[in-house]
């Protein structure tokens, strides 16, 4: 537990910010402690966003348990501030 506590390192993100690109890499597991973002897809260079959330939730930890690409597009609604987990040091824990 101190292992996973002490690899935690803050992000924040601004009104706008597009966390991950669907079928982007992901990098980061990260967890978000306040503002909130919306999950879609993009089709024909146009964004849908279907399901917003807030706090208390995390994002690429599907993608990053499983080493996979983020299979959603990952927006900011309203600024976020965050912690995250790089991937190498998620994966060594």
């Amino acid at each position: 537990m101190m292992k996973l506590l002490q690899a935690m390192e803050p992000r924040r993100y601004s009104k706008g910010e597009i966390i991950y690109h669907d079928m982007e890499e992901v990098d980061e597991l990260i967890f978000v402690v306040k503002g909130e973002y919306a999950i879609g897809y993009t089709v024909n260079a146009t964004e849908y966003l279907a399901l917003r959330l807030s706090a208390r939730s995390c994002i690429g930890d599907y993608a990053l348990m499983f080493q996979k690409r983020s299979e959603f597009l990952y927006k900011v609604l309203f600024d976020m501030d965050c912690q995250a987990i790089r991937k190498a040091n998620f994966l060594e824990i």
